[in-house]
């Protein structure tokens, strides 16, 4: 397996409701090499059940979920810093979707 250089995390309290498509967005992915860290802000919703599901199920890239007590997005925050062994980082909400650009869209943007 590759070496991991990105970490995607997404901070969620009580929305399992609309992860299904952040996940799916990121099985869309051609590029799998990032881990993606969900911190439970102490949901009390079946994000907990859902996510043990894809844990299990994906084997394209790493999942990692954490739970802790509620106590705010900024706490959920560190405690997604605390797991980041990667070089690079980003953060997305619960409700939205990574959009897939193929490389020779990249290459035009970037030229």
């Amino acid at each position: 397996m590759k070496e991991r250089k990105l970490t995607i995390f997404t901070p969620i309290y009580n929305r399992a409701y609309c992860l299904n498509n952040c996940y799916q967005s990121m099985r869309r992915q051609k590029n799998k090499r990032f881990i993606w860290i969900i911190v439970d802000d102490g949901s009390t919703d079946n994000l907990e059940s859902l996510v043990s599901e894809w844990i299990v199920d994906e084997s394209e890239f790493q999942i990692e979920y954490y739970r802790k007590e509620n106590g705010g997005m900024y706490t959920a925050y560190n405690l997604a810093f605390e797991h980041i062994i990667t070089d690079y980082w980003m953060c997305i909400d619960s409700d939205l979707s990574l959009i897939h650009i193929s490389e020779p869209t990249r290459l035009a943007l970037i030229s």
